[in-house]
């Protein structure tokens, strides 16, 4: 063999009857050659004695396994290597032609640091999508908006058809995107209606967006939409103002003393329509993608919430699916404030936070989502 792997002169001969079909069958067996029988052939001769061939499976011996320290990889595989609602391994999901596009991995997750504080996020494929082989519908985006203490941090959790929740969250990143630094120093400033107003005619875009995709694709408007929450958090340690805003079904929950609080905000007159101050982004030019033309995108009130957070919070933002069982099932509650509570005052790895919210919801059918934020 050369140096670059590749079979020089003296055996190209050799390495061409390999794969010649004519060629005589050399082996033991009494049945003709095939292709494989080759070829694993080969890769035993080529590994040598005391060595495995390509793509065999090598054994560890116990102590070589557990290396010391923390390892997330290590961690992850003890607790999702099982099934992670703890039954029968589920489906994979079936796509369209267009795989690579539609692939929608079954777990997700997210962590760093923001400001003052420290985020983990997570979403995670429920029994029901698992046993059934579809895709999770639930989507989750974190991105940060510009560099410096001058940046902003989005975290947006969309649940619904999973080609519409993926759409809301990059269309909403990309529309804040453009907008990002008024945005931020709205944020800093505490500049309530300004943010109201201009959040609202985002969402609206976003889901008048969705409506037009629909349209083209003669589907009704509600097989194309979703629930979209997001939260939005300055990069400046010093500013604790927290804006949340968004449409339909999820939780805002507060964490403070080992209890929950729900900070959801109510359904109000003001949310009906978008009014005040400038917009964040530009409207639409003539002639350029204008989805908002197809009338009002939501019949559900706009959402929008701005607060200052304290040293010790921890800040819930996620999708119905983990909204339920927070509100609804004490248990869960109980499990996931045990779990993330900071316990010790350190704020749980992230592989202990995935861990926390699949044990912590076993049982729920559906797709969980959640981003945790923890003040300092």
């Amino acid at each position: 063999m050369s140096e670059k792997g590749e079979p020089d002169a003296e055996h190209r001969d050799w390495w061409a009857r390999l794969y010649d079909s004519d060629a005589p069958d050399t082996g033991r067996a009494r049945r003709p050659d095939t292709l494989d029988d080759r070829y694993d052939s080969v890769t035993r001769t080529l590994a040598g004695p005391g060595r495995a061939a390509p793509g065999a499976a090598v054994s560890r011996p116990a102590a070589a396994a557990e290396p010391a320290g923390r390892d997330l990889g290590r961690d992850l595989g003890r607790d999702l290597g099982r099934d992670l609602e703890g039954g029968a391994v589920g489906r994979v999901p079936v796509v369209g032609l267009d795989a690579a596009v539609e692939a929608v991995p079954d777990t997700v997750l997210e962590e760093g640091r923001c400001g003052a504080a420290t985020l983990r996020a997570a979403s995670v494929r429920g029994a029901g999508a698992r046993t059934a082989g579809v895709p999770r519908g639930d989507a989750l985006l974190v991105v940060r908006f510009d560099a410096g203490e001058s940046g902003l941090v989005l975290a947006a959790v969309a649940s619904g058809a999973y080609r519409a929740t993926r759409e809301a969250t990059r269309s909403v990143a990309a529309a804040l995107g453009r907008g990002s630094a008024r945005l931020a120093d709205d944020v800093r400033e505490g500049r309530a209606e300004a943010l109201r107003a201009g959040l609202h005619r985002v969402s609206d875009r976003v889901f008048g967006r969705l409506r037009a995709q629909a349209a083209a694709q003669e589907a009704p408007p509600g097989a194309h939409t979703a629930d979209l929450r997001c939260l939005l958090l300055p990069a400046d340690p010093h500013c604790r103002t927290r804006v949340f805003f968004g449409h339909g079904a999820g939780g805002l929950f507060r964490l403070r003393e080992g209890a929950w609080c729900d900070l959801d905000p109510p359904h109000t007159e003001e949310d009906a329509a978008p009014a005040g101050p400038r917009p964040l982004v530009e409207p639409a030019r003539e002639g350029r993608d204008s989805p908002e033309r197809g009338g009002p995108a939501r019949a559900d009130p706009f959402r929008f919430r701005l607060w200052t957070a304290e040293a010790g919070d921890a800040l819930l933002l996620c999708t119905e699916g983990l909204a339920r069982a927070v509100r609804g099932a004490a248990d869960s509650g109980a499990r996931l404030a045990a779990a993330w509570r900071k316990p010790g005052g350190e704020v749980p790895g992230a592989a202990a936070y995935l861990t926390a919210l699949v044990d912590g919801t076993a049982g729920q059918e559906g797709d969980r989502t959640a981003v945790t934020v923890w003040e300092e």
